[in-house]
């Protein structure tokens, strides 16, 4: 089974946002259509060096031991969580600020049941907490968890897709992040990328002493005017204890079928 747990944007810009009505009552929708890439010229295959490989390996603890995350994009979106991936559990909070106010979506995990409230959207959504059906809810792969998918915050996603890597110091990095091969996460999706330069945006990371990634800094809007950039990802507190609890059963009603079909699920 595959068991994913949303973070905030995954739903609200995917998803939460289409099912308040924003555009008839005048207020702009956010959507995420996939990114415009014109054809590109073969490349030749370059070794990875030293950097590279030292960035790369900077995310293999988030699949492996505890930690609490942060992300946001300029002041349109700010999350922050805390998983545990060894336990399969986790919590976020998201907060989205839009022309008609303030949306806020709270998230857990426990093993396969997933839960999420949403609040500012009025009566699009049932009040409290919404029980997910994770094979449902798992038609996105924004801001998710799942077995061996233990970076919600995709930060290990853009690594990939990164080039001209160097180390800036003994625990820094730059190099660039080539947009086109990371459509659709974290809202960037609402790019429309051509070709040359504009595909490619600078960024800069961190790691602790033990060689783990601390922050990741991608700056998005070298490519469009139209994201509130830069899009930071901070991670902390790794191997700290995460304690999720489910919410009272007498709170909780089962989500809609009306919630999974924006997410590009049946």
């Amino acid at each position: 089974m595959d068991r994913r747990i949303l973070w905030g944007p995954g739903v609200a810009l995917a998803g939460v946002l289409a099912l308040s009505g924003c555009a008839e009552n005048g207020e702009p929708s956010i959507s995420l259509p996939s990114v415009s890439v014109a054809p590109t010229a073969v490349t030749t295959t370059v070794p990875p060096s030293e950097a590279d490989t030292a960035l790369a390996e900077s995310t293999k603890a988030l699949g492996t031991t505890s930690y609490r995350a942060a992300m946001s994009m300029g002041d349109a979106i700010s999350v922050t969580g805390q998983i545990d991936p060894q336990k399969e559990a986790g919590s976020t909070t998201t907060t989205l600020k839009t022309a008609g106010g303030q949306i806020s979506i709270e998230t857990r995990l426990i093993g396969t049941d997933a839960w999420a409230k949403v609040t500012g959207l009025g009566e699009a959504l049932p009040a409290g907490w919404m029980h997910l059906d994770t094979q449902k809810a798992s038609g996105t792969d924004t801001f998710s968890i799942s077995p061996g998918q233990t970076d919600p915050a995709k930060a290990s996603k853009f690594i990939a897709a990164s080039a001209d890597v160097q180390r800036t110091g003994a625990n820094g990095f730059s190099g660039t992040v080539d947009l086109t091969k990371v459509a659709g996460v974290t809202g960037l999706g609402s790019v429309t990328i051509g070709d040359g330069a504009a595909q490619k945006v600078p960024f800069t990371a961190t790691t602790d002493a033990q060689g783990r990634l601390t922050n990741l800094t991608v700056d998005v809007q070298k490519a469009s005017a139209e994201l509130a950039g830069p899009l930071k990802i901070d991670y902390t507190d790794y191997g700290t204890a995460v304690t999720v609890t489910a919410p009272p059963a007498g709170e909780v009603t089962e989500a809609p079928d009306s919630l999974y079909n924006p997410l590009g699920t049946n």
